[in-house]
């Protein structure tokens, strides 16, 4: 089986919703942050910080393109990472993509946790307000990119095992 990638917005649920499909599926799940941090021997807040945002994306480009390379695996992959480079195409053209899409009110009710926002660097500290508006703007911006997935599963308000359902039934129909 090809790759398959997870897209969608951070707190969508790519990571839950992903170990799910891959114990389902018996593939093999990876956390695309979590390969990059074990890659660079740093985690993401401490890259953004020492490196910044530029060589944080050329290092998740070069992890993803080993991802696609792979076989019977599930991918969740970093919120940002369909948006930079040629990454979206390169996913598309190599595996299967999932855009798990979920609304701004849903993503800030889930992110506005502070442990969720701890180990987030682009919303750490942010109020309720500031969040919902950092959310929304980006969403804007992120969601073309996202929508270029081969399919769309809406994941608003349902629990993680009826999400895994429909993202199981679209992989049925493709």
């Amino acid at each position: 089986m090809k790759t398959i990638f997870l897209v969608g917005y951070m707190g969508c649920g790519k990571s839950s919703l992903g170990r799910a499909l891959a114990e389902q599926l018996g593939c093999e799940f990876i956390d695309l942050d979590n390969y990059i941090e074990q890659q660079a021997q740093q985690t993401i807040p401490s890259l953004f910080e020492t490196r910044g945002e530029e060589a944080f994306r050329l290092l998740e480009r070069s992890c993803l393109a080993e991802m696609a390379g792979r076989q019977n695996v599930v991918v969740a992959t970093g919120g940002g990472a369909a948006c930079y480079s040629d990454n979206m195409s390169l996913m598309n053209r190599e595996g299967i993509t999932i855009y798990l899409q979920v609304e701004a009110d849903e993503l800030t009710r889930r992110l506005s946790v502070p442990k969720h926002q701890a180990k987030r660097p682009l919303i750490k500290d942010l109020s309720r307000e500031a969040l919902h508006e950092k959310i929304s703007s980006m969403l804007s911006l992120r969601e073309p990119y996202y929508l270029q997935a081969q399919l769309i599963v809406p994941c608003d308000n349902a629990p993680k095992e009826e999400s895994l359902q429909k993202i199981l039934h679209s992989l049925q129909k493709k």
